[in-house]
């Protein structure tokens, strides 16, 4: 395996890069109607990123409203599902800058014929419906140790999230958020315990999957990978980020075939900038396969869209090489 692949495959697995903060946040809330009426049921709002990752999800208000913080500057989608709704997903721009953003979302009711069918259908694969049933104080202590969380404040995020299950045992994002801050601390075993304990908390839960995944990757059990993330993909193929992963595990698995399909899917999706990466491994797999011109305009298009990487003098490499003929 050449320098630039293991450093293609450590790069995915480490994640794709937040949005820059060059942007302020954004109180971002969310209105939910039904024939242009506040509706008063059981509604799931999640906001999901430029790349398609989850955000985070919330239940609405007696004023059929969800209030998010997201950075300025950006597309997000929202989905909106519930019990008795047709779930809907819209697409919404927050110019850079604005500190304040309101977007209404129309939903309809469900047909009788809908209604036939079962109620996972129409839930979200990411957060459960059982998600809008997180008591006011759980949800409040989870927002304390996310903004902890952005400020580097640890030990204050742990806390918090630590009350936030205290108070609501099945939160699964807690327990994931928890198992975020012990990767980062090096505790592997208490990470995977506590994605594990999230997956307990709630089944239904995809990025306490997607995290678990991630650490095969990292341990290079590409197969162990491989096999998870294809079940992920296959229940929600919107998680950009898992496809992304998937394309890496596929590609250290030397599943080449599939690691440049879905490599390439995943440059399908919207502001997929943040996933440049993947574009090394399909320009790896063009030049296995003696695709010297199609590899070379992978590797030019990772230049354009990721230019700061420190991945850039290694693919500047590859590309004078494959100018020179050096195949």
């Amino acid at each position: 395996m050449s320098r630039l692949t293991s450093t293609i495959l450590i790069a995915v697995a480490l994640g794709a890069s937040a949005l820059a903060q060059v942007n302020p946040i954004c109180d971002f809330t969310v209105r939910v109607r039904v024939e242009d009426r506040v509706y008063g049921g059981q509604a799931l709002v999640e906001v999901l990123a430029p790349g398609g990752s989850l955000l985070e999800g919330s239940g609405i208000n007696a004023d059929g409203s969800a209030r998010f913080e997201v950075q300025s500057g950006a597309t997000y989608t929202v989905r909106v599902s519930g019990p008795n709704i047709e779930t809907t997903s819209a697409r919404f721009y927050i110019m850079g800058g604005e500190l304040n953003h309101m977007e209404y979302v129309n939903v309809k009711m469900e047909t009788s014929a809908s209604e036939t069918k079962p109620k996972q259908e129409t839930r979200s694969s990411t957060v459960s419906v059982g998600e809008m049933n997180v008591p006011a104080k759980a949800k409040e202590q989870m927002q304390m140790g996310t903004d902890a969380f952005n400020r580097g404040e640890m030990p204050i995020a742990k806390q918090c999230f630590e009350k936030a299950v205290s108070i609501y045992p099945k939160y699964a994002r807690a327990y994931a958020n928890l198992g975020i801050i012990a990767a980062k601390s090096g505790d592997r075993a208490k990470a995977r315990e506590l994605f594990g304990k999230a997956i307990e908390a709630d089944d239904k839960f995809l990025p306490a999957y997607v995290a678990i995944a991630r650490m095969d990757l990292q341990d290079k059990d590409y197969k162990k990978a491989e096999e998870e993330l294809r079940k992920i993909v296959n229940q929600d193929a919107t998680m950009t980020d898992a496809l992304a992963l998937l394309a890496s595990a596929e590609f250290g698995n030397k599943d080449y075939d599939d690691a440049l399909r879905d490599a390439q899917r995943v440059h399908l999706a919207p502001n997929h900038q943040q996933y440049a990466t993947t574009h090394l491994l399909a320009a790896q797999v063009l030049e296995m396969q003696g695709r010297y011109d199609e590899a070379l305009a992978e590797y030019r298009i990772f230049l354009k869209e990721d230019p700061t990487s420190p991945q850039v003098p290694q693919v500047q490499q590859a590309v004078a090489d494959l100018q020179a003929g050096k195949h």
